[in-house]
């Protein structure tokens, strides 16, 4: 993790500069409500039931998954209920866990809910607003938000070792960071990086957009911004966005008080959603390789670089072992069946499975198309 210019070391750290998460109970889990509704719905009248009121519902067989908001409308007032207390508990024991993981921390109801969430609390850390936690209602979980200022005090390895094992776990959105607070790099590397293929990945190039505040031309023509320049390669929902932007300049326009050697101060950064992929807890633990594989332009932070892979690359790479395991397996009875006179699809009709479901390693990747 480091840049060397002119002879002089200097390194550039990857920080966390946003997180977020879920998790669910099991006694809120889309499993447990799904086994209460068809406790009341039973044989045909439960078939019935699905089609009817289910949107999104999915099958397997006699197997069933649908989304939580859809499912915990239908419950009863009292298994509601149940589902409700279950996310409160765990949520409150996750925030009082968090003392002992985020510096100078504590929380306050905010006496309403947020997006869907049944109640919010709100986080704080050295009396100022660092994060924000929900739980409960139709969305059946428990929601948990720390922005920079919260993750800028805590033990990424104790918080990792906390959240670890709790159910359902997802990470929904981190943020790195990398600060280059001695011009190492700038506005104008990033533009550079696009135009030489830095951005690009898997064969295609994102767009861009920049964004320049409190322009101003001197008497030769020269523009300058003193409210600072920001650098943008693709969209939030697409999962990945990178942006560069001159946070010296921000803060100054803030009226933060700097030191004249770190006004230049830039900063990189890589947005990441689990949109279409699964964000590894792992990425708590090392940053630097994470941020490393965002881009390529990116892989000067670590030697390391760890890519996270969208759902449908996975299903793909799943998809063509299993083919391969098939045709090293049945490849010959196949060819077998087609000399004795058997046609192509009455080979498929011989050798498909008679039960409706997918491969056990293909389960969780079942919304993404394989072809």
């Amino acid at each position: 993790m480091s840049f060397i210019s002119l002879g002089v070391f200097i390194v550039i750290s990857v920080i966390h500069d946003f997180l977020s998460f879920t998790f669910r109970p099991q006694s809120a889990s889309s499993q447990w409500m799904i086994n209460q509704l068809r406790m009341k719905h039973e044989g045909a009248e439960w078939h019935q039931f699905v089609r009817e009121n289910i949107k999104r519902a999915k099958w397997e067989g006699m197997n069933m998954t649908a989304p939580a908001q859809e499912l915990f409308k239908l419950l009863d007032t009292g298994d509601q209920r149940i589902a409700n207390e279950a996310c409160s508990k765990m949520g409150l024991k996750l925030l009082e866990n968090l003392k002992s993981v985020i510096s100078d921390f504590y929380f306050e109801p905010r006496g309403f809910g947020h997006f869907g969430y049944l109640v919010s609390y709100a986080l704080y850390r050295g009396g100022k607003q660092c994060g924000m936690a929900a739980w409960g209602g139709r969305n059946c979980g428990v929601f948990v938000q720390l922005t920079g200022r919260g993750c800028a005090e805590v033990d990424f390895k104790l918080l990792h070792s906390t959240i670890k094992d709790l159910p359902e776990i997802k990470l929904t959105r981190v943020d790195l960071a990398a600060d280059c607070k001695r011009g190492e790099y700038d506005f104008n590397w990033c533009k550079e990086q696009y135009a030489e293929g830095g951005f690009t990945s898997s064969g295609r190039t994102p767009t861009f957009t920049e964004i320049k505040s409190g322009g101003r031309l001197d008497d030769q023509g020269n523009e300058f911004f003193d409210g600072g320049r920001s650098f943008y390669v693709g969209k939030r929902e697409n999962g990945k966005m990178f942006r560069g932007y001159e946070k010296g300049k921000q803060l100054l326009g803030k009226g933060v008080v700097l030191a004249p050697e770190i006004q230049d101060w830039f900063r990189l950064e890589v947005e990441i959603h689990n949109n279409s992929r699964k964000i590894p807890l792992d990425i708590l633990l090392d940053q630097a390789a994470y941020f490393a594989a965002a881009y390529p332009c990116l892989g000067f932070v670590s030697a390391l670089a760890k890519p996270i892979k969208t759902l449908q690359k996975v299903a793909k790479a799943e998809t063509q072992k299993l083919i391969n395991h098939a045709r090293t397996s049945y490849g010959s009875l196949v060819r077998v069946l087609r000399r004795v006179g058997k046609s192509d699809s009455e080979i498929v009709e011989m050798l498909i499975s008679k039960r409706d479901r997918l491969p056990r390693r293909l389960n969780d990747l079942q919304y993404f198309n394989t072809a």
